[in-house]
């Protein structure tokens, strides 16, 4: 089996011969696994890098809800073993100016200046909103729903598609839509930039553009240790 290492920490040497000892194989061309070593961050960025590819999440950072395994060695003990299981979490994506843009997270649209909101439509299936006057809105995965659209007041869900709203001037309830469905979003007041998955490479979204979000065919495979 070949292993690949993720990380923001300069001991690859030592953890590559630490990987080799359990007689895997450390490759990051085409890898079986890769081994996520840090916090949730380093996981997102793990899986922009190595898309598709089953991730292990080893937890080298104390901001890291996904794991609660903290020692490459366990980690590597276990799959060894083969004491894991491989699962599927469905990723959102959505085409920017004909670039095609996927999360495991969630995608977020916000205003670019603090002091000014913005307005904005919703369609959730063909169905529009009233115009909405808001900082910006979150679209979540149930793997993303612990993150941002939870600081914004959205719940933990285990299904389905996340729509939350952040910071509105009206009350507005925090919605989870089915996973079926195709989230349409256009701008029609303020200064917007867009994100995913708190990727620094924001882009700045025009007055009147229009993004078009739903599930993708993609998957992210996240390995659950046994």
């Amino acid at each position: 089996m070949k292993i690949a290492l993720f990380f923001k920490i300069n001991l690859i040497d030592e953890l590559i011969k630490e990987v080799e000892s359990f007689g895997f194989i450390y490759s990051e061309n085409k890898p079986d696994i890769v081994i996520s070593l840090g916090g949730d961050g380093t996981y997102l960025r793990s899986e922009r890098k190595f898309p598709g590819i089953p991730k292990l999440i080893v937890r080298y950072d104390s901001i890291c809800k996904k794991s609660e395994i903290d020692s490459l060695s366990k980690a590597l003990k276990k799959l060894q073993k083969g004491e894991y299981k491989i699962k599927n979490n469905i990723k959102l994506e959505t085409k920017i100016r004909r670039k095609k843009i996927t999360c495991i997270n969630e995608f977020s649209i916000r205003n670019r200046y603090a002091t000014t909101a913005l307005r904005f439509y919703i369609w959730i299936n063909g169905e529009r909103s009233n115009e909405i006057i808001a900082d910006g809105i979150v679209v979540s995965t149930p793997f993303g729903s612990t993150g941002y659209y939870k600081s914004i007041g959205g719940k933990n869900f285990d299904k389905g598609i996340g729509v939350g709203f952040n910071n509105p001037t009206k009350i507005m309830k925090q919605l989870i839509i089915s996973e079926k469905s195709e989230v349409e979003i256009k701008i029609t007041r303020g200064d917007a930039v867009f994100n995913a998955d708190n990727n620094p490479q924001v882009i700045l979204l025009q007055k009147g553009e229009t993004i078009k979000i739903k599930k993708s065919k993609n998957v992210a495979k996240f390995i659950d240790i046994q």
